[in-house]
């Protein structure tokens, strides 16, 4: 369950093809041991989430999965026909190991036969934009290796036994010699893949150290490997960052095909309204010459005369899209605010109209300042009818206060925070993050959960110690 628990909190594919190999180990069971495997499988699963679960509550549960037919576009043309072309897969591995089940081969080789079948079918025919029998599956040509790898060592094992005594050092020195062959490889490979880097040349670095000294804090806009290894050099946030997976916002699906894919003039003016409206003080674009490994943005000279240019360094170049120390706090009309559509279904008109009001210097300025630990305090000089939006996501765990009392707290259509204080003058307002309303009672499961395992470990230990007689 300990085991199950740690994979299921570090790593989502191999979550899944885990999953998939317990599945697999059931089918290989003989027929009166199924029940049994299954009870087991089970009782370790649910084990495992309680145990992971304040770390992975209910709610993130939920949305990781709201999030999938958006990531993978295979999996979801997939599911066109329903759950059918995987449970038939499925259907097809359980029917194989009943047939296994009758012969003679050992568990292991009957696993090995399942598991590799079955996850090298699955990334075989993954096709990412197309058809895929389960998210990202397409990643498990790792897991088909191991389940070959594991056929082929019984195979010589078994092959290793029916050999003579005197020739079986032949035999081993054989497979022994292919290992090295396959070592020089590996080293070769891992040689070509983790040289030292020079951090100085690398645009990555280079750019997240300008950020970290100039930006103080402000929103930025990055793309590509330089998203992945921003916050490794520095903590100046990112508007998106690293992994879709947790994504809460779906107003940040639309970014990259306004800003990164379209070119003309006019859709660049776009992009950059849209990211006004988030709030991004600074876009990092990366140019031909960039050591990032994807460099997402095509065209990168369009914003030459369009944004100011604020740093070039090793091929990326660092534009301003507002102000540096723009605040996230802006005041603005109830009828400014983007308003909510089905999903995905944003009007440019709109996101314009609330980037406008919140670069309007002729409203009053709302001050923004993070007090740490989840806490914020804006200031700002507003009228009964005014609200106050605040870029930074809504979730129903952030409460609002002035002068003590509760104010409204809601989402608007991108997902971020309006406060409704209901002031007139002067106004101070008081933020506060209160946590998920589902983690209190996700703490006490992963407590609880493993205070039974411990209990259960104590006893088994108990009830194997030696027994001694009087």
């Amino acid at each position: 369950a300990l085991s199950i628990a740690l994979v299921f909190l570090t790593n989502i594919p191999g979550s899944m093809a885990l999953g998939l190999a317990v599945f697999c180990w059931i089918c290989a069971q003989p027929r009166d041991r199924l029940r049994g495997a299954w009870l087991v499988a089970a009782t370790a699963s649910a084990l495992a989430y309680g145990v992971a679960c304040f770390g992975v509550p209910p709610s993130s549960m939920f949305r990781v999965g709201a999030n999938v037919g958006d990531m993978h576009r295979g999996f979801s043309n997939s599911l066109h026909y329903g759950p059918l072309p995987l449970v038939a897969v499925l259907g097809a591995v359980a029917a194989a190991g009943f047939v296994l089940a009758r012969t003679r081969l050992p568990l292991t080789v009957r696993f090995a036969v399942l598991f590799g079948a079955l996850t090298g079918a699955m990334a075989a025919t993954a096709r990412s934009e197309t058809f895929e029998l389960l998210p990202q599956v397409g990643r498990l040509h790792l897991e088909f290796e191991m389940g070959a790898c594991l056929l082929l060592g019984c195979a010589i094992w078994a092959l290793y036994t029916l050999f003579p005594r005197r020739t079986r050092p032949v035999l081993l020195a054989i497979c022994l010699g292919s290992l090295f062959i396959q070592w020089r490889h590996y080293r070769w490979r891992a040689q070509f893949d983790i040289p030292r880097a020079d951090l100085e040349k690398r645009s990555e670095y280079a750019s997240a150290r300008w950020l970290d000294a100039n930006l103080h804090g402000g929103r930025v806009y990055v793309t590509g490997s330089t998203a992945f290894w921003l916050n490794a050099f520095t903590t100046t946030p990112q508007l998106i960052g690293c992994c879709d997976q947790g994504q809460s916002m779906p107003v940040l699906n639309e970014v990259p095909y306004k800003v990164n894919i379209a070119v003309s003039p006019a859709i660049t003016e776009e992009g950059i309204n849209w990211l006004r409206a988030l709030g991004v003080q600074a876009m990092v674009v990366n140019g031909p010459t960039s050591t990032d490994e994807y460099k997402d943005i095509r065209a990168p000279e369009r914003f030459d005369g369009v944004l100011p240019l604020l740093h070039r360094e090793n091929g990326d170049s660092i534009y301003s899209v507002l102000p540096l120390g723009s605040s996230l706090a802006h005041v603005v009309r109830p009828e400014e605010l983007v308003p909510h559509h089905a999903r995905g279904n944003f009007a440019y008109a709109d996101i314009r109209k609330y980037a406008l009001a919140t670069v309007d210097a002729a409203r009053p300025a709302a001050a923004f300042q993070w007090r740490g630990g989840g806490k914020a305090r804006i200031r700002a000089n507003l009228r009964p009818e005014e609200a106050v939006s605040v870029q930074v996501a809504w979730f129903p765990g952030w409460k609002a206060t002035v002068r003590g009392t509760p104010v409204s707290v809601v989402p608007d259509g991108m997902g971020f925070m309006v406060i409704q204080p209901h002031c007139r003058g002067d106004c101070e307002i008081d933020l506060a993050w209160t946590g998920r309303g589902d983690l209190p009672l996700s703490a006490a499961v992963s407590l609880a959960t493993l205070a039974l395992l411990g209990f259960l470990s104590f006893k088994r230990r108990e009830c194997d110690a030696p027994q001694t007689r009087d």
